[in-house]
């Protein structure tokens, strides 16, 4: 049996999951990091050793009860008894929909062109100055 409780219920605007990074960035202006991200990886973070964390899939029907609690709350507490392939599903399927990709279609071509160099150590700098941008 799985709970998840919240504390200060707020509602976002649209949710967090099909909407861009800048509009995740209004639901709470004071981190750079949306609050699904740094929620699931300070639960993830001691189960970092588990095998196949991201690779293995939880349970859907957990999965979907997280993506409506983030959709519909601010911030939301994760139980500490919650499958921790469920969380890691719930952080993959909100980077799967997001409405643009990380890597933005905008810099794609520059990120592209960042693997085209000889040595890990000159991709690494040209990378580096893409995310820069």
């Amino acid at each position: 049996s799985m709970s998840v409780t919240s504390a200060a219920v707020q509602s976002p605007p649209r949710g967090v999951f099909h909407v861009s990074l800048y509009e995740v960035a209004f639901v709470d202006p004071t981190y750079d990091i949306p609050n699904i991200v740094l929620t699931t990886l300070d639960f993830l973070a001691p189960h970092v050793q588990l095998e196949g964390i991201f690779r293995l899939s939880g349970s859907s029907s957990v999965i979907d009860v997280l993506k409506s609690r983030f959709d519909a709350e601010q911030n939301v507490t994760i139980d500490p008894n919650t499958d921790p392939h469920a969380v890691a599903g719930v952080l993959k399927l909100f980077l799967r929909v997001m409405a643009e990709p990380l890597l933005t279609y905008e810099l794609y071509q520059a990120f592209a062109q960042s693997t085209l160099y000889e040595t890990e150590a000159l991709q690494k700098e040209a990378l580096k100055n893409v995310i820069m941008q």
